[in-house]
């Protein structure tokens, strides 16, 4: 069958696999996309999915957490030029002080919000800046009691960059003692991606599809049958832990998995401590 040329560049973005390779994947699975990153991966073509993250829109991802109301915030424009713009980023500043001032929960209330007029605010920064200017998304996370913290990879300027993220912890314990732990997990999530909270968020059909590409991938192996069901118990084990927050060893501390940073803490202090939810923004990721 022939394949369409923007196809092929789609799933090439987004595995990072060579063309020839794409063109096979889809050509075997007969144009379907979803199928053909399925088929790269049970080829061991697919590199890594963290590629997802790269991505061409311009712009600046914000935060706000106080108490336990948080919030993230993308505002896109078209070029770095622009997104380094003074002006750009105090209009960053303004919009997330609305949110926080008016706890906002969605981003199709902030945008409809009469009081606020963002969408008339949006068009004048578009006009004074020369481009076009998005406010594309807005994620909140609440809680109580307990804490939201934020974190914000920043390169430039203070609070703002490429990357955020919440987390929400539910806990009675004071903000002084959840505060250090929240934005350790936050600046966790930035920098590991999680896909899941705990093992019981991931869907059956999640594990099921890992078990699936991990048996084909064993196949040809000639190993003995319950050699290969424990390699891959054990392959679906190491997804867990790359993938759900809490098995994933904890970037400021290696040593232990967020789970039992979290479990030392609550031994320490006789209080439960609960990761309710939590949000990671890349900017651009909805373009």
């Amino acid at each position: 069958m022939s394949t369409n040329i923007n196809t092929v560049k789609q799933l090439r973005a987004e595995t990072g696999a060579g063309v020839s390779d794409c063109h096979k994947a889809l050509e075997a699975c007969k144009g379907d996309i979803e199928e053909a990153k399925l088929w790269l991966r049970k080829e061991g073509i697919a590199k890594a999915v963290k590629k997802q993250d790269r991505k061409t829109a311009k712009g600046l991802i914000t935060s706000y957490a106080k108490g336990g109301f948080g919030a993230l915030l993308e505002l896109n424009c078209e070029t770095d030029f622009v997104a380094r713009n003074e002006r750009f980023q105090e209009f960053v500043t303004a919009l997330l002080k609305d949110v926080a001032d008016h706890q906002v929960a969605s981003l199709e209330a902030f945008l409809a919000h009469e009081a606020l007029n963002v969408q008339e605010r949006i068009l004048e920064q578009s006009g004074v800046l020369g481009e076009h200017i998005r406010c594309s998304r807005l994620g909140v996370l609440e809680t109580n009691p307990g804490v939201v913290c934020s974190y914000v990879h920043w390169e430039s300027c203070p609070n703002m960059g490429p990357i955020g993220a919440l987390v929400a912890l539910d806990s009675e314990l004071p903000e002084e003692i959840l505060k250090p732990l929240g934005e350790g997990i936050a600046m966790h999530v930035v920098a590991s991606s999680p896909l899941y909270k705990s093992v019981d968020d991931v869907p059956k059909e999640d594990i099921a599809r890992e078990e699936s590409i991990y048996r084909d991938q064993l196949k040809d192996s000639n190993k003995p049958a319950p050699i290969i069901e424990k390699m891959i118990s054990g392959r679906v084990k190491s997804f867990l832990e790359e993938t759900v927050l809490e098995e994933q060893k904890f970037v400021k501390d290696l040593s232990r998995s967020v789970k039992v940073q979290i479990q030392e803490l609550e031994k320490e202090h006789g209080k439960s401590i609960r990761i309710s939810s939590f949000l990671r923004f890349v900017l651009g990721a909805d373009a």
